[in-house]
């Protein structure tokens, strides 16, 4: 018989063992228990250290914005703009920005132009356009519809066309075996000559006779595009005709510029465009206007390509403006044949006038010459001056301290600052993780005394952030807060003295002149170099992530060899139990096989 079979417990014996395994097991984990214990004691610890860790950290970048001098001493500009004679609301002109290098003061000035970008466009050899007219001469030819350089590609299908509201005519068009003379006798016969096409100026028209007094061009159950391609389907009648409203052919982009309908092109074409000395190479055999406009796109000639369908033109646009031309040149036929990229408009550089009469150019619409500091965007040209002809009317730019921008950095730092001391507070009370915490009941004190203290080195009042309004007050010693007069006042009085008390440093040189060392006298400097000590790679929070994580690992280690032995001895144990219930087995089958012959012999 099967071991296997003697798993359950009791089976032979009666004896509940598997119990008895597990109630011996339970106590010989508690070894186990107590270092699961100990490791989650562990990181329950190391988490409340790290969120100490994670406050610190948004402290010293509050800390750190207190070091900046555009956070410090701030500026801010604001625009008064002119208003017109007659209008509800000033002309918005210019937009300004200062930085804490600005000089406190008014600037006045006019924007007497705004900067362009240059653009080059073809002229083409056809009235400007690119594309090869669409004439009587061609609609009378050979040319299939799918070879005539439409704008839009006609498609196959049916066209229909409603006569005097109560006849409508289906023509049918096949792109690949129809020239244009082919639809046009089509309409013819199927009208019984009171339609008839023919092409005049790129356009095709549709003459009527007298009996037809109104025509409609393509309906909602065409099939063919033909009516939207040749532009037909937004005509009316007038004068007995009905004709395209825009010019039909244009360069089609798609094809390949040999097919594409370029006039003036020669079949097989092939160079190097050089636009501001980037060279982009082109084959018309093989390449589509698309592929050249996608091609200049994505090169470092600093323009973009685009097509105008309206006019049928190319067109190059600088990607920045200012009176500078766009170099184009070509090294085989397709500009010289083509009238390609052939008309040059030069941009032009923005240009201020200030108050005393002098001019500013910038080749952006952004200036930054009118004052240190200042940063003056043109919007648009100022509206002119009715008082004086010839002039145009003065924005003044006024640059002033920014309190409001000081006292907001102030907050945050109080912010930050009174999070990191409730966060160690409420972890060293009684009870909590950090219950009474030495270290961290130092580092609380170190950074209370540091922002109490004063500044070295600096003489005369104010010399404390106490002084200015910052410190704790005498009902609450375990917060900093503000006094928002006093700060406004020590600002507006003397904001590069608030800003020593800030970010002061002294620097001593060695023999040689070179830097010896940087102290931090100023009380937020010292902040940020306590911090950066506490919070470095070998500071204080570092070192206990490091120590649990070791801990953590010996742990895991120990719990793993303690499960590994028990788990052996649970098998060992079962295995004597199981080897018991056999005994037990075979011992009662003997004695009932005594029995029976006993019995048998009675």
């Amino acid at each position: 018989m099967s071991s296997s079979g003697f798993n359950v417990s009791g089976i032979a014996s009666g004896l509940d063992w598997k119990t008895m395994v597990d109630q011996m097991m339970a106590l010989e984990r508690n070894p186990v228990i107590r270092l699961q214990t100990r490791k989650k004691s562990l990181q329950d610890k190391n988490s409340a250290y790290q969120d100490i860790n994670t406050k610190l950290l948004n402290l010293d970048k509050a800390i750190g914005d207190l070091m900046l001098d555009s956070n410090l001493k701030p500026k801010k500009a604001s625009v008064n703009s002119p208003t017109v004679a007659g209008a509800t609301s000033p002309t918005l002109s210019v937009s300004a920005v200062a930085t804490s290098d600005a000089p406190v003061g008014d600037y006045a000035f006019s924007v007497t132009q705004l900067a362009t970008a240059s653009t080059v466009t073809s002229l083409g050899k056809n009235a400007g356009r690119l594309g090869t007219d669409i004439t009587q001469a061609r609609a009378d030819g050979l040319e299939k519809l799918s070879a005539l350089n439409f704008s839009q590609s006609v498609t196959s299908g049916t066209m229909n066309i409603s006569i005097n509201g109560n006849e409508t005519i289906s023509i049918s068009v096949d792109t690949l075996n129809d020239t244009l003379k082919n639809v046009f006798d089509r309409i013819s016969t199927a009208t019984g000559g009171r339609v008839t096409g023919s092409v005049a100026d790129n356009k095709i028209v549709l003459t009527t006779l007298p009996s037809v007094t109104s025509i409609s061009v393509g309906t909602g159950l065409d099939t063919s595009n033909f009516a939207t391609a040749a532009f037909l389907n937004t005509s009316s009648l007038s004068g007995g005709a009905v004709t395209s409203t825009r010019i039909v052919s244009a360069a089609q982009l798609g094809r390949s510029m040999d097919l594409g309908g370029i006039q003036g092109l020669a079949p097989g074409t092939a160079g190097n465009l050089k636009i501001n000395g980037v060279e982009i190479a082109y084959d018309s055999s093989v390449d589509s206007l698309n592929n050249l406009i996608g091609r200049i796109n994505s090169s470092e000639a600093n323009v973009l390509a685009s097509y105008d369908a309206i006019n049928d033109k190319l067109k190059l646009t600088s990607k920045t403006t200012g009176a500078t031309e766009i170099a184009v040149s070509d090294s085989g036929a397709l500009l010289a044949s083509t009238g390609l990229f052939e008309t040059q408009t030069k941009g032009q550089n923005a240009r201020l006038k200030l108050a005393d009469g002098t001019v500013l150019e910038s080749t952006t619409n952004t200036f930054t010459n009118i004052a240190a500091g200042l940063s003056v965007t043109a919007l648009a040209v100022s509206p002119d001056d009715t008082a004086i002809p010839g002039e145009k009317l003065k924005t003044t730019v006024s640059v002033d301290a920014d309190v409001e921008g000081f006292k907001t950095k102030v907050k945050a730092f109080v912010d930050e600052f009174n999070k990191v001391a409730d966060a160690i507070d409420q972890s060293r009370g009684k009870g909590q993780k950090l219950a009474f915490d030495g270290t961290l009941g130092d580092i609380r004190n170190r950074l209370f005394s540091t922002v109490s203290g004063t500044v070295s080195g600096l003489t005369g009042d104010p010399n404390s952030l106490l002084a200015i309004g910052i410190g704790t007050s005498n009902s609450d010693r375990n917060h900093l807060s503000i006094d928002d007069t006093k700060l406004t006042n020590a600002f507006n009085k003397d904001p590069d003295r608030v800003s020593l008390l800030f970010k002061k440093q002294t620097t001593t040189y060695k023999v040689d002149g070179s830097i010896d060392k940087i102290t931090s006298d100023g009380l937020a400097a010292k902040l940020n170099d306590y911090i950066d000590v506490l919070r470095g790679s070998q500071g204080f929070f570092k070192i206990i992530d490091t120590s649990t994580t070791d801990q953590t690992k010996a742990l895991d280690n120990n719990i793993k060899q303690l499960e590994s032995r028990l788990a052996l001895r649970k098998t060992n144990m079962v295995k004597k139990f199981t080897a018991m219930e056999m005994m037990v087995s075979t011992m009662k089958s003997q004695q009932s096989a005594m029995i029976s012959q006993l019995n048998s012999l009675g």
